[in-house]
């Protein structure tokens, strides 16, 4: 219940801006209240965290025993065909629960099927992290490494910092941000919510 009174103000009129401080011009575009921006990306990282935390074991955990059935002739391409479509529930099913309850608790106001779509994509970059990551490292490591790179993708997402900030910090940190999964899927949230705000505030 956290985010039940999730809302949004947007900026207010831009009535003589000149007479204001200087450093209110640079935010006069910037919505007053905004808790939407933080609550995608909390959204985003428990997703993405259990996302690659369930797809640790598909292909780690079967290591040994693949390249032993591979010496007598097992097909590799089969092998993985198979393991992928039997994890097609893991990656259909966890964002249609998550969002059924986050729906439920906020009614954000975007569309359902149109937020699905985008936490599925969600789901889907982040199962194929963690199938990366069971094959390239060992498993006592793997949950680590799974568990770092989704935070490091929501600490670059523009959340908080804002990708204004992050932009001071160079061109690493701009990198980083055109990698992470959750800023882009921050983003496509965001976009689907604000459609409900065009006919109060001027949104292009």
């Amino acid at each position: 219940f956290v985010y039940s009174a999730a809302h949004n103000v947007g900026p207010p009129a831009a009535t003589k801006p000149a007479l204001c401080p200087e450093f209110i011009p640079s935010r006069w575009g910037m919505p007053q209240e905004d808790t939407y921006v933080l609550q995608f990306a909390l959204m985003n990282r428990a997703l993405g965290l259990t996302a690659v935390a369930g797809a640790l074991p598909t292909f780690g955990d079967e290591r040994v025993q693949f390249w032993r059935e591979s010496r007598t002739g097992l097909n590799s391409l089969a092998f993985f065909l198979g393991k992928n479509l039997a994890g097609i529930p893991m990656i259909v099913i966890p964002p249609l629960f998550l969002l059924s309850i986050f729906y439920f608790l906020t009614t954000p106001g975007a569309g359902f099927f149109q937020m699905y779509a985008i936490l599925l994509a969600v789901q889907f970059t982040c199962v194929a992290v963690g199938y990366l990551i069971s094959l390239l490292m060992a498993p006592a490591n793997a949950l680590l490494a799974g568990v770092v790179f989704v935070i490091v993708s929501t600490m670059f997402s523009g959340a908080n910092p804002t990708l204004a900030k992050l932009k001071n910090f160079g061109v690493p940190a701009m990198i980083m941000t055109s990698m992470s999964f959750s800023r882009w899927a921050n983003e496509a949230l965001y976009s689907s919510l604000l459609v409900n705000y065009q006919a109060q505030y001027d949104i292009e």
